[in-house]
């Protein structure tokens, strides 16, 4: 049995989040393959919250951020994300705590299904209702449309109505 203890564990999350020089993200595939490998990311580092950031990632440890900071892993940071977006590699977004968000379009499906139903998504296009999986009608992102509900919500839906419909007939 693997007995894990606390160092073994900071060890392994450092090196998930790439936060050793010796696996830090030197080029924006490497940038894209992050993102995918953790699912989400946040932008830039969030004082008192345990999660990766390509910031880091790009580091290769926790550096702190300032509104004065220069260099390298801003440049990058920046540019990659900017970079990406155009090429559609990842979804860019504040989805955790308002912050900026990074999340692999795989992974995207999963904040929606936890999002409130009431709350509205803007995609261009979701998912298609005869798609057997969620995410393989998921295409592209968007802010230029708003859709509020995944169709299989909105079948859902519809089944209900027809059900109520039917029965409200049915009764004398």
């Amino acid at each position: 049995m693997v007995r894990l203890t606390r160092p073994a564990i900071l060890a392994a999350r450092e090196a998930r989040y790439r936060r050793r020089m010796d696996i830090r993200v030197t080029t924006q595939e490497q940038a894209v393959e992050f993102v995918n490998d953790v699912g989400f990311c946040f932008l830039f580092p969030i004082k008192d919250v345990v999660m990766p950031s390509l910031w880091d990632a790009i580091a290769g440890r926790v550096v702190p951020t300032s509104s004065s900071h220069s260099g390298y892993e801003i440049d990058r940071t920046w540019g990659w994300k900017d970079d990406s977006l155009n090429k559609k590699q990842w979804y860019y977004g504040k989805l955790i705590r308002s912050r900026a968000t990074l999340a692999s379009l795989d992974f995207l499906p999963n904040f929606y299904a936890l999002s409130e139903r009431l709350q509205r998504v803007r995609v261009k296009r979701v998912w298609s209702c005869s798609s057997p999986k969620i995410n393989e009608g998921y295409t592209t992102l968007s802010p230029s449309s708003t859709v509020s509900t995944m169709c299989t919500s909105r079948s859902s839906m519809m089944r209900r109505r027809a059900s109520k419909e039917t029965s409200a007939s049915s009764s004398p």
